[in-house]
C-alpha cells in the first residue's frame, strides 16, 4: 500500500502495489559498457538481494537476539545503503557528491585497460562525468549516503 501524504489517504483504496511500479525506473540497472546494453549491476544486486534474504530469514527465526555475526551486521548495512542509491529521488544526491574531492575519497584506484596504467583522478572524473551511466555505476560502489560527512 501507498500513503499519500498530499492527499491524506491510501493510494488507489488500499490496494496493495510493487514497489517498483512506483520507486523505481524501468532499466535503472543496464548501463552502456562499449557501446552496448550491459545489465552487470543488475546480477550484482540480485546476488546481494540472496545474501539480504538470508540474513532477514535469521532474523525472523529466532526469539531472542537476532542470530547475526559480525559479517551479517555489514551486509544489512550495506543493504541500507543500496536501497537509498536505487532511489530515483536521489540522483541529485549523488549529482552533489560526485566532485573530484569525493570521487577520491572512494580511495579506488582506476586502471585504464588497455594501457593497464592508473589513470589520473582528474581524468577519472572527467570520464565519471562523460558517462551517461555513471550515476548507475557509481551508486553500486557507494554503499553508504554521502550527505552530511
Amino acid at each position: 500500500m501507498i500513503w499519500s501524504v498530499k492527499d491524506r489517504r491510501f493510494k488507489g483504496n488500499a490496494k496493495y502495489f510493487s514497489p517498483a511500479s512506483h520507486f523505481f525506473l524501468p532499466n535503472d540497472n543496464t548501463v552502456q559498457t562499449d557501446g552496448m546494453p550491459d545489465d552487470y549491476l543488475e546480477r550484482i544486486y540480485s546476488e546481494n538481494e540472496s545474501r539480504y534474504t538470508q540474513i532477514l530469514k535469521k532474523i525472523r527465526a529466532v526469539d531472542q537476539g537476532f542470530g547475526l555475526d559480525n559479517q551479517d551486521v555489514v551486509w544489512l548495512n550495506y543493504l541500507a545503503g543500496e536501497l537509498f542509491w536505487r532511489v530515483p529521488s536521489q540522483r541529485p544526491v549523488i549529482n552533489e557528491v560526485t566532485d573530484l574531492q569525493r570521487l577520491n575519497e572512494l580511495y579506488v584506484a582506476v586502471i585504464d585497460r588497455k594501457t593497464l596504467k592508473q589513470v589520473k583522478p582528474e581524468q577519472f572524473a572527467e570520464w565519471v562525468k562523460a558517462d551517461p551511466s555513471y550515476f548507475q555505476r557509481l551508486r553500486n560502489v557507494i554503499p553508504q549516503p554521502l550527505t552530511g560527512t
